[in-house]
């Protein structure tokens, strides 16, 4: 890595994500990040706020205005003359999805004078107090650096902002991250003028989203039962001219199977002129539907780029996005722009619950959350998680409720919790809900992805009746399908592993083809997840009655004097 970097200097953060590039940057406290913006100038901005690089709020953090985020430059070589002509331009936008800035927040920019090993605040803004409905469009600013002070080998330049938490602390779980302030197109060079904000650039603008119609993610098994029924028409990809000219944008598409490592589908969306500073969006036909060879999960690559003129910039030419087909289901994009939550008085039992759709009948095993973390951690309270049918469109029987538990709050950024079940719920082809039922009156401040809006599959239970959510945007809670086995179970070695279990899920009866495998003193045993063991027969047959067994999930022990030689495991759905 340089010590110190030669002119020009240009970071416009479409290229890394959560942490700052580090061949440019020496500190990692901004986040780096494609979705806190509006309308940016190119794809990708960096976030100053009120956590650090861990997702946590500042100790110092206070309802009075505070030092917060830094983003500082690598030392740079300015060993020039005045005459040089060197000018900062860059970027900046209050707010974005965010949380809007208090008036005596503040953003500021400092130079350092490398003889003086001294920092010097040559700009600032105060925080914008704005309705989240009327965020402002990113303004440019340029600065020369003339200052002789500055003109010298070691030069650096950082961002920092001043944020203070809500002074409202009713709800002490509200209390969190907040006033926001975005960063794009960071350019640093010689022979500029203080007028040269224009970007002789054309970019991608905005990041790429799930190609399926519904979910950002689904299970690979789901997926492959519906295929059409989930596959989006279009490829939108969305650009912008930020030239005073007309320039020419070929547009090009391709999809690989991460699990390969090939191109399974590749094309071209022709090419078109366009105007000085335009965004334009093309929705290019996808005909086309994902397919692998990969037996239980898969990642594809999506991938658009531009073709244009030579001078111009390729660092924000492409965007990728992957699509992931595992083992859970997700609306979200993995990044929380709020909080969300129920609090206030009657909220204690008050829930919240999140629409899912099944293409085959499975099992749960497991939710994962997001959650925000408040300010000392208030919202650290419990909750039950819950599990419900569908019942014409709002929650029906609770299928699951697991008790007490709590908020945890991870080492990093947007970062899920996953929370295992006890036993392993069996949800139908169709609809169903996950979520949360309050035991507090407490905001639990659960992570609100503001890009992704499914606010027709949210529903909250206030005063005995469900109603619809009336926010946009996306809870961040995943369900995790598929079957999990106790550990110690696990643990225990299968001498038959050749063996056919079948149907699954199992009804009536469950069919064991043994592959003419002889047992001496052959049992056999079922176990529910639990441990507890639900039937015990000395003999063995191919046809197990399974007909008085309620739903779930279910381990199979086939023993040999009186020695365990296969376990499977197995759904009963009636």
């Amino acid at each position: 890595m340089q010590d110190t970097l030669e002119l020009p200097f240009m970071d416009d953060f479409s290229v890394y994500t959560v942490y700052p590039d580090p061949a440019r940057w020496s500190d990692r406290d901004v986040f780096i990040n494609q979705t806190y913006g509006v309308d940016p100038p190119t794809l990708g901005v960096a976030t100053l706020d009120a956590i650090n690089d861990e997702g946590t709020l500042y100790p110092d953090a206070q309802k009075f205005p505070f030092p917060a985020d830094k983003l500082t430059s690598r030392p740079i070589n300015l060993d020039y003359q005045p005459e040089a002509k060197i000018f900062l331009s860059f970027f900046y936008q209050p707010m974005g999805l965010g949380d809007d800035p208090e008036p005596d927040d503040s953003l500021c920019l400092d130079f350092f004078a490398p003889l003086q090993s001294e920092w010097k605040t040559v700009w600032h803004i105060p925080g914008d107090s704005l309705q989240r409905d009327t965020a402002p469009d990113f303004r440019p600013v340029i600065l020369p650096v003339q200052d002789t002070s500055f003109l010298h080998k070691g030069f650096r330049f950082r961002f920092r902002n001043y944020a203070s938490i809500s002074s409202d602390q009713s709800d002490p779980g509200r209390v969190g991250n907040c006033d926001q302030w975005n960063i794009d197109y960071v350019y640093l060079d010689k022979n500029r003028f203080i007028g040269d904000t224009v970007m002789h650039d054309v970019a991608i603008a905005t990041p790429m989203q799930s190609v399926l119609k519904t979910y950002e993610a689904m299970p690979w098994h789901h997926f492959r039962k519906t295929y059409l029924t989930e596959m989006g028409s279009f490829l939108p990809v969305t650009y912008r001219n930020n030239d005073t000219i007309i320039r020419n944008v070929t547009r090009q598409f391709e999809i690989t199977d991460l699990s390969t490592g090939q191109i399974v589908h590749a094309y071209t969306g022709g090419a078109v002129n366009v105007g000085p500073l335009v965004t334009e969006t093309y929705n290019s036909p996808l005909i086309y539907t994902f397919n692998s060879p990969a037996p239980d999960s898969v990642v594809f690559k999506v991938r658009s780029y531009l073709i244009t003129d030579n001078f111009d910039p390729k660092i924000n030419d492409t965007v990728t996005y992957y699509q992931v087909f595992k083992d859970y289901f997700a609306y979200d994009d993995g990044s929380a722009e709020a909080g969300y939550g129920l609090s206030g008085n009657g909220m204690r039992r008050a829930a919240a619950a999140v629409r899912f759709h099944s293409y085959k009948t499975d099992t749960l095993q497991a939710i994962r959350i997001y959650f925000n973390e408040s300010y000392q951690q208030a919202n650290k309270v419990t909750f039950n998680l819950a599990v419900w049918s569908d019942n014409q469109g709002t929650p029906g029987d609770i299928l699951y409720e697991k008790t007490s538990q709590s908020p945890v709050f991870q080492d990093s950024l947007n970062c899920f919790t996953t929370y295992t079940f006890d036993s392993a719920v069996v949800i139908p082809e169709g609809d169903f809900y996950v979520g949360w039922i309050q035991n507090s009156d407490m905001f639990l401040n659960v992570g609100f992805d503001r890009n992704r809006n499914h606010r027709d599959k949210n529903q909250v239970y206030v005063s005995g009746q469900w109603f619809p959510s009336s926010i946009d945007g996306s809870i961040m809670i995943r369900p995790v399908t598929g079957l999990r086995l106790l550990a110690d179970i696990h643990s225990r070695r299968t001498i038959f592993k050749n063996w056919n279990i079948y149907p699954q899920p199992a009804d009536d009866y469950l069919y064991i083809d043994s592959k003419h495998e002889i047992i001496r003193h052959p049992a056999y045993l079922i176990y529910d997840l639990t441990g507890r063991m639900i039937l015990r027969q000395e003999e063995l047959t191919h046809a197990i009655p399974v007909s008085t067994l309620h739903n779930g999930l279910y381990l199979l022990i086939i023993s040999q004097d009186n020695k365990p030689v296969y376990r499977t495991r197995f759904v009963v759905a009636h």
